[in-house]
């Protein structure tokens, strides 16, 4: 696949960023989070293509390597607004700390910010990953509507999907799993999973969409007055 089909199909992320803008002033704000990360998507797809149309690929490693922090962070704040994490607070506290932690010793001391950095990504998507099947459970468990009109199942799907796919093609990136890296077999496995990966991001992006529509509104406050 070549990188303007690629690129076409990044774009859809789009449909949920545009559907998120139409109705963002009249979503539950603890649903922000996820309109931001929508939004950010969108924006890193174009800059990402900008970039690298320009030829500076060791600004698109630094952009991404940041990308990837914040990218975890908003998903994260997400979750929290879930009540994911109960009402401890110093827990969600260290997984905050400890992800932070992790970045800084994966970008500036394994990898320098300017490189490839794969560990990072892996430890942020088996955490989401995570997140999402304990949401996901919980959610079935305890919701008695329709859960096909509740945009937490789309999300808790979408981000299952994608990030499990995200898991396989960095592990297959580093080094350790890449002992004969130069190889026909292992230069068009990583290839194939690359495709699998645009094909799985292409649905999930058109789950996200469909979130975006069953995002829940504001809740009415009434007073006395």
């Amino acid at each position: 696949m070549n990188d303007t089909l690629h690129f076409i199909f990044s774009l859809s992320i789009g449909i949920a960023a545009i559907l998120g803008v139409i109705r963002f002033t009249k979503i539950d704000k603890s649903y922000y989070p996820f309109i931001f990360s929508v939004w950010a998507s969108l924006l890193v797809e174009i800059i990402h293509r900008l970039l690298l149309t320009g030829g500076q690929k060791n600004t698109t490693l630094v952009f991404f390597n940041i990308y990837y922090l914040v990218d975890f962070y908003l998903f994260f704040l997400l979750f929290y607004n879930w009540k994911l994490f109960g009402h401890n607070k110093k827990t969600a506290l260290l997984i905050a700390v400890f992800m932070l932690v992790a970045w800084v010793v994966s970008s500036l001391f394994i990898n320098s910010i300017v490189e490839p950095n794969y560990f990072f990504p892996v430890l942020y998507s088996f955490a989401l990953v995570f997140f999402s099947v304990t949401a996901f459970n919980k959610f079935i468990v305890h919701e008695r509507a329709n859960i096909f009109i509740n945009a937490r199942f789309w999300i808790c799907l979408g981000l299952i999907i994608f990030y499990t796919f995200f898991i396989l093609t960095n592990t297959a990136n580093l080094s350790l799993f890449n002992i004969n890296a130069d190889s026909d077999v292992s230069s068009g496995f990583r290839r194939n999973l690359q495709e699998i990966n645009v094909f799985s991001n292409f649905l999930v992006n058109l789950l996200y969409a469909i979130a975006v529509i069953c995002l829940p509104t504001k809740k009415n406050t009434l007073t006395l007055f």
